[in-house]
């Protein structure tokens, strides 16, 4: 099977919940395949494809120390950047425009049940979308990111909308 047709396996498997297409293992294990899929992809595929990018970018990880670096198609978006407590992974992008960008992915979560130091993970399939093109210094930049679930949600109240960092 091609990385190609693995990723898009992948793909399917988190929008249908991993319950269907011939998923198996839990979705610790399918996120590390994708992992592993989507680096050797955007390692082969780099150069062809940020020629035909929109230049408008994210701030991918707010969670390190500034200055926030701008990214594009990034393979994940740390939300809560004071604790690095929820953000989306193994992003694959179908869309990347000057107005939004589109994709799917494993929206992460501390659960935090005992404690947030105690608490397991939860992981959610998600589409993305990234809008509100904002400008700087740097760059435009999406300062909006809005998830759709695609099976259940976090036992939190986890909203659909987040602003995101700037960069800096």
């Amino acid at each position: 099977m091609s990385v190609r047709q693995t990723l898009r396996k992948l793909a399917l498997c988190a929008l249908l919940g991993l319950a269907a297409a011939g998923c198996h293992g839990n979705q610790a294990g399918i996120a590390a395949e994708s992992r592993s899929a989507m680096a050797a992809t955007r390692t082969a595929a780099a150069a062809p494809a940020a020629a035909g990018l929109a230049d408008v970018y994210v701030v991918a990880d707010c969670a390190a120390a500034a200055p926030y670096p701008l990214s594009r198609e990034p393979v994940s978006i740390t939300l809560a950047c004071a604790d690095a407590g929820i953000g989306v992974q193994d992003m694959l992008w179908t869309s990347w425009t000057t107005t939004a960008a589109t994709g799917t992915g494993l929206l992460w979560e501390k659960l935090c049940v005992p404690d947030c130091a105690n608490g397991k993970m939860g992981y959610y399939p998600v589409a993305v979308t990234l809008s509100a093109v904002r400008a700087s210094a740097k760059g435009q930049w999406f300062s909006e990111l809005t998830v759709s679930w695609q099976g259940s949600r976090p036992p939190n109240q986890t909203p659909d909308t987040f602003t995101l960092m700037p960069p800096r």
